[in-house]
């Protein structure tokens, strides 16, 4: 008997104290819903797959193949949040990226003639440099309560720390350099720039092919016992220990 009680308070505490998880891809074909305009006069819609937001491209948004998001940077940084049109938290697992940046040097020498196009572009594309293009941050309540940044120029598969964990929202967020954005290209050597080099360029550019979130049904904390419940258990406990015990002693 004391046996199945134990098992039993176990069962129930354990039953009380966590909730059921369920794994979400964004991958572009899962359950579709209704486009939800931006408010805040770009004209831009956020697309919604499984019950979660996002903006899939903000920028010369064309066939990109199998990518779900595609957040590029021009003269400003830029980001694609992601949250759940419900509302539920959820934990960030992994995400399949891409990006890159075009970011450069000029040469050490003055500029040669730009009518010689080989010798001016090799000298414009004299180097090319790498900064913090990509970040992603976690938040909670309006606050960031996990983040994660670095230098990306080619695909990657991330997988995100555990504090990436009971979130309301996540922003992939493409990054411009501290240089100023040229279009035609530098003028002076040594000259830092980000190039967009006509208006189909961006200076940064994260391309996501695949988000993988886990959900909780309901509420992702912890479900609160009662205060007198633990108490309790524990006194029937001893109770159902005393009376066997004077069971045997009366035997």
């Amino acid at each position: 008997m004391m046996k199945h009680f134990l098992l039993t308070a176990a069962f129930v505490l354990s039953g009380l104290g966590a909730a059921h998880a369920s794994t979400v891809r964004l991958d572009g074909v899962g359950d579709l819903g209704p486009e939800i305009p931006l408010n805040d006069g770009s004209g831009l819609w956020l697309d919604v797959e499984d019950g979660f937001s996002f903006l899939t491209c903000d920028y010369y948004c064309g066939d990109w193949g199998d990518d779900v998001i595609t957040v590029a940077a021009t003269n400003s940084t830029r980001q694609s949040e992601i949250k759940s049109v419900s509302g539920l938290r959820f934990d960030l697992i992994s995400a399949d990226l891409s990006a890159y940046s075009r970011y450069y040097r000029s040469g050490p020498t003055a500029s040669p003639d730009p009518d010689n196009w080989v010798e001016y572009w090799n000298w414009a594309y004299h180097e090319s440099l790498t900064y913090l293009n990509l970040a992603v941050f976690g938040y909670r309540e309006g606050a960031v309560v996990a983040s994660h940044e670095m230098s990306l120029e080619s695909a990657a598969q991330l997988r995100f720390q555990p504090t990436f964990r009971n979130l309301d929202s996540v922003a992939f967020v493409s990054r411009i350099p501290d240089a100023p954005v040229l279009f035609w290209g530098p003028t002076d050597p040594n000259q830092q720039y980000c190039d967009r080099y006509s208006s189909n360029y961006a200076c940064s550019m994260v391309r996501i092919d695949e988000v993988t979130l886990r959900v909780r049904d309901g509420d992702l904390t912890p479900i609160p016992l009662p205060a007198g419940l633990p108490l309790a258990l524990t006194s029937l406990g001893l109770l159902m220990a005393v009376g066997k015990r004077r069971r045997k002693d009366a035997a």
